[in-house]
């Protein structure tokens, strides 16, 4: 299988590193100086592989002909992409979703791909630079089938180095990482502290609590109590990590906020709900862009 991965981010780069080891994969990159520095400088996954020499990589217009594409790009930057690829470039080609959020469903209806899956990126990685990403922390990716042949995806889970698993319910595995999402990436943002801080300091652990209690009626996740274990052992496995959230504030970027927060805030619109701490944070969040936009 011949893989494609399409985002020289942190995850982008982090996937890269490893699938590299297993199958012959290209790395797709947006600005020519990354893809310039990659080819001369090779990349450096830390806590990983370690240095690849040898980086295969084209800029991110370039056709995609490999059997599986993975885009890891930010959800906002999907459309534009997936515009300039209206088409599978081989005839039965895959592609694997890795956004935050929930707000690239919606594009999936127009796509003429026969196979679709979403993965959930539980790994915690920072980029430090163009060719170097550290791997802060070991989770897994959950997979799951949009439309069809589960099979597609069937090599990538026998890779015990880095973790993938299958999971069969798409709707609630993207509610478990929507929960995940929308506490830590817009509170650590908010704070400007590692994912780790919101469990050692009691008062943003119940910061992290009461947007808990607010998101969960309006998720499909039936035990909330396992819910919440699960968020403070993704809290936990990326103590170390910046929130990707957060990495987009202080880089000047814009965030995937509107991807994360506002698919809740449109379950709850809909129930005639107002949500006042998630709404708080979404557009202290927004805020926060402005500010940066304006001193760039």
């Amino acid at each position: 299988m011949r893989i494609g991965i399409v985002g020289g981010g942190a995850i982008g780069l982090l996937v890269y590193g490893y699938l590299s080891q297993i199958f012959p994969t290209t790395i797709y990159v947006r600005r020519p100086e990354q893809r310039d520095k990659l080819l001369k400088e090779g990349l450096t996954v830390a806590n990983g592989p370690g240095f690849i020499r040898d980086v295969h990589v084209a800029l991110s217009e370039s056709a995609w002909d490999e059997d599986l594409i993975i885009l890891a790009v930010k959800q906002p930057d999907l459309p534009t992409l997936l515009a300039a690829h209206p088409k599978a470039a081989v005839s039965d080609q895959t592609l694997l979703f890795l956004q935050n959020g929930a707000g690239h469903l919606d594009l999936l209806e127009d796509l003429h791909y026969e196979h679709l899956f979403i993965g959930l990126v539980e790994h915690g990685a920072e980029k430090t630079s163009d060719t170097t990403v550290i791997h802060k922390g070991v989770g897994t990716i959950k997979i799951a089938l949009i439309k069809g042949d589960r099979q597609r995806v069937a090599p990538l889970l026998a890779n015990e180095a880095f973790p993938m698993t299958f999971v069969s319910d798409w709707r609630k595995a993207l509610d478990e990482k929507l929960l995940v999402n929308a506490i830590i990436n817009p509170l650590t943002a908010l704070y400007g502290i590692r994912n780790g801080e919101l469990l050692s300091n009691v008062h943003f652990k119940r910061a992290m609590r009461t947007v808990f209690d607010e998101i969960m009626p309006f998720l499909t996740l039936p035990n909330p109590s396992k819910a919440w274990e699960h968020v403070v052992g993704v809290c936990q496995k990326t103590s170390e990590n910046h929130s990707s959230m957060l990495q987009d504030l202080e880089a000047g970027r814009m965030t995937e906020v509107g991807a994360i927060l506002g698919p809740i805030l449109k379950r709850a619109e809909a129930r005639s709900v107002h949500l006042p701490v998630v709404r708080f944070l979404y557009e202290s969040i927004k805020a926060k862009e402005h500010m940066r936009s304006a001193q760039c």
